[in-house]
């Protein structure tokens, strides 16, 4: 009201030219900006019916305005017991099949498990042809162990033309 605006947030400061006081209201623009104290109540009455985030957030802006506004209303929705209950969870994108192969170990599947209790991991090798699989306990699960393990398996069963894996540091290391 004074002109003095080292006394006001930095967030008043970055609009001033747009803020104006009509009749004891102070506005930016044709929005009101609401008081501390008001602006609880203001999200509440927005958030009134349980449309969402998005809808919530559309409704404060077409007529109010205050620094932060789309923070609190995504803390106030995101705590709202009402909508946790409703809201449908996001959904997992769809498993994707894989072609059946044509021969036995033409393309097979391999993954570590653990460490186990006893310190020990297991890599498994799956054919995706018979559902065959092939396991291994290891020690340590350093890349030169895992091809030892793998080449012993190649060995048994030929080499396959594919290997799938989770990219896991030991096989997409240089010597895998």
């Amino acid at each position: 009201m004074d002109g003095n605006w080292s006394r006001c947030l930095p967030a008043y400061r970055a609009v001033l030219t747009e803020l104006a006081e009509v009749e004891g209201v102070i506005m930016r623009g044709e929005r009101i900006v609401v008081p501390v104290s008001l602006r609880p109540a203001a999200v509440e009455l927005a958030h009134e019916g349980h449309q969402g985030m998005s809808k919530t957030k559309h409704l404060l802006r077409s007529k109010l305005w205050w620094p932060g506004m789309d923070s609190e209303v995504e803390k106030f929705c995101r705590e709202c017991y009402d909508c946790q209950l409703v809201s449908a969870p996001s959904r997992p994108p769809p498993m994707t099949s894989t072609k059946m192969p044509d021969k036995p170990w033409d393309h097979v599947a391999c993954d570590l498990l653990g460490p186990l209790p006893n310190g020990e991991s297991v890599l498994v090798i799956i054919d995706y042809y018979s559902r065959y699989f092939e396991v291994a306990f290891l020690r340590s699960t350093v890349a030169s162990k895992v091809v030892q393990a793998v080449e012993t398996v190649f060995c048994r069963w030929g080499v396959p033309l594919s290997i799938r894996t989770d990219n896991g540091p030991q096989f997409i290391s240089q010597e895998f």
